[in-house]
């Protein structure tokens, strides 16, 4: 390519950059910042709600080498999402604003704990049978041994809450008793014998 700067015709070997491709969750803009596309430059920056990964830039400006036909710096970092606070408690940032907890925390942040129950301890002759809610919780339903049935009858189930309290109240769990076979038996004496 020849171009004519005053008097003097100036024959340069040009080589084009081409268009890098914009980062996943990111955009680019390249643009010849003179006449001639002697300086193209292209502009890299995460969307909204997105960083670069480990660096504390916001946008990142490739220069087309013309002479070699590539930019001066080879890839730009991924855009990754932003939390801002920062997730809390070894939680992980998944999109913009949005933490995944490690249990026992949840919240935006992971800030708030649960707070961990014990197994309630169950009614005289019974025993609680728990299972994981899915959510760091438990569920307790109460249960008689063999033979035996409520005094009262029992909530149908115990939940834990995330401030590790139990709702109904655990403290009040009926006993179980012992349950009784209602049917008689009734015994004939032989006649007596007629000597």
């Amino acid at each position: 390519m020849a171009y004519l700067v005053g008097q003097l015709a100036i024959k340069l070997d040009i080589r084009d950059c081409p268009t890098p491709p914009a980062p996943a969750n990111g955009t680019v803009f390249c643009s010849a910042n003179d006449g001639l596309a002697l300086d193209i430059n292209c502009l890299f920056t995460c969307n909204s709600g997105y960083k670069f990964q480990g660096v504390t830039e916001t946008e990142y400006l490739f220069v087309c080498d013309i002479a070699r036909g590539f930019y001066d710096t080879p890839s730009t970092p991924p855009c990754i999402p932003d939390c801002n606070p920062a997730c809390l408690h070894g939680g992980t940032c998944i999109a913009p604003n949005k933490c995944q907890c490690v249990a026992p925390y949840y919240g935006d942040q992971c800030l708030h704990s649960r707070q961990l129950c014990n197994d309630p301890v169950p009614g005289r002759f019974g025993r609680m049978e728990c299972q994981s809610d899915g959510n760091g919780g438990k569920i307790c339903v109460p249960v008689c041994l063999p033979t035996f049935k409520f005094e009262t009858p029992p909530p149908a189930q115990y939940v834990c809450g995330k401030d590790g309290t139990w709702s109904p109240d655990v403290t009040k769990i009926p006993d179980c008793v012992q349950e009784i076979d209602l049917q008689t038996t009734t015994t004939t004496k032989p006649a007596p014998s007629g000597r």
